[in-house]
């Protein structure tokens, strides 16, 4: 399996979790970098856009279907506040979270669903090569 697809794997199953990409990378034994670069290359998506986006899909599906308050969705979404959710979920939805409610989860606003792990999607990245640079001098 891929990097990228790890990767995914990872944030799919700790999807409720605090995430950062360095915690990623570690557990994957690459760099934040190469890692951003594999998953963007393969999905099309930076991963912690990838996440931020999944996790506000999972919250509107919430909020569709059930009567819990917004701030213990925000909440379980990784949001320290109602006001940091409100305004990412704008962003992405273009409607605040107790407006989508009220349409109770209009179906052409679902979100971004969790992409498929499909081999036949990855691509062949180079392995990373090491150059040697004459020695530089700063003053």
């Amino acid at each position: 399996m891929t990097i990228a697809y790890r990767a995914l794997w990872l944030m799919e199953s700790r999807l409720r979790e605090p995430l950062t990409l360095a915690a990623i990378a570690g557990e994957l034994g690459v760099s934040p970098y190469h890692l951003n670069r594999a998953f963007s290359a393969t999905h099309g998506l930076a991963p912690m856009q990838y996440l931020r986006r999944r996790r506000l899909a999972e919250a509107a599906r919430r909020l569709g279907s059930s009567d819990a308050r917004v701030i213990d969705i925000a909440l379980d979404a990784g949001y320290a506040s109602q006001e940091a959710f409100t305004r990412a979920f704008v962003h992405e939805f273009f409607v605040p979270p107790q407006r989508y409610r009220q349409q109770r989860g209009d179906p052409a606003r679902t979100g971004l669903e969790a992409i498929l792990m499909e081999p036949a999607m990855t691509i062949e990245l180079l392995p990373p090569r090491v150059v040697d640079l004459p020695a530089l001098r700063l003053v």
